[in-house]
C-alpha cells in the first residue's frame, strides 16, 4: 500500500455480506486499538494472534489488504519487531480510514 494519506483503495464486496460491513470495519478499528495496547505492554504473542484472525478474515470478506497487513504484521509479531508493527498500524489505519466498498451481485 502506498504511503500517500489521500489515497483511496478499492473492495469489492459480495452482496451477501453487505449488511456485515459496519461490524466488520468495527472489529478491524477494534483490531488496531488491542494492537497499539499490546505493543505498549510488549505483549508480541497477543499481537500475532490478533494478526493471524486478521489475515484469516479478510480475505473472506473480500479486504485482500487487511489479510497481507494481518500475514506481515503476524510475521513481524513473531520476530517481536515493533518499528515494523507500527508501520503495519499505519498501513492499516490508512487503509480503513480510505477504503471503498464496491458492492457485486455474484
Amino acid at each position: 500500500m502506498s504511503s500517500d494519506k489521500n489515497k483511496r483503495f478499492v473492495a469489492r464486496v459480495d452482496s451477501a455480506l453487505e449488511d456485515l460491513m459496519d461490524l466488520f470495519f468495527e472489529n478491524r478499528w477494534e483490531d488496531v486499538k488491542a494492537i497499539e495496547a499490546s505493543l505498549r505492554n510488549g505483549d508480541y504473542k497477543a499481537i500475532s494472534s490478533l494478526a493471524h484472525q486478521m489475515k484469516g478474515v479478510g480475505g473472506s470478506y473480500g479486504f485482500e489488504a487487511v489479510t497481507s497487513v494481518g500475514a506481515q504484521m503476524e510475521k513481524a509479531a513473531k520476530e517481536s519487531d515493533a518499528a515494523e508493527i507500527e508501520r503495519l498500524l499505519t498501513e492499516l489505519r490508512q487503509y480503513l480510514d480510505n477504503v471503498e466498498v464496491v458492492i457485486f451481485e455474484d
